[in-house]
């Protein structure tokens, strides 16, 4: 079965994505040097884990909809890309390029499948 090139990129960095976050993150807690540095990732570590849970979760759904053809996982990971955009405003830039990859690969998947069920548009 034919995959959608955009969807299977939409995972890609979707994944590297949600892996920059964690490890970034992550290291700005682990790597403080005093306590008041460790607070201050801390908070703002607490301030992105709902953008990063969108994201995370968008790449899973992701990996879904090119693993399974589904179009409902495409649509709910590109869903789920633009919401994380709009839960943490700084990183905003990033969700729409990974919503309009996604959104371009679910249109694409749909066009797939009704290619191959003989659908005509």
């Amino acid at each position: 079965m034919k995959k959608s090139k955009m969807l299977i990129a939409s995972m890609v960095l979707g994944i590297i994505y949600t892996l920059y976050l964690v490890f970034y993150f992550a290291g700005a807690i682990g790597g403080s040097a005093d306590a008041a540095e460790a607070i201050g990732a801390s908070i703002a570590a607490t301030l992105v884990i709902p953008h990063m849970a969108c994201v995370a979760i968008g790449a899973i759904f992701s990996i879904v909809a090119v693993v399974t053809s589904k179009p409902w996982a495409g649509l709910t990971s590109m869903i789920l890309y633009f919401v994380s955009g709009i839960l943490f405003l700084p990183y905003v830039i990033f969700s729409i390029v990974l919503g309009v990859v996604a959104l371009c690969g679910w249109l694409n998947m749909k066009k797939i499948i009704d290619k191959q069920n003989g659908v005509k548009a």
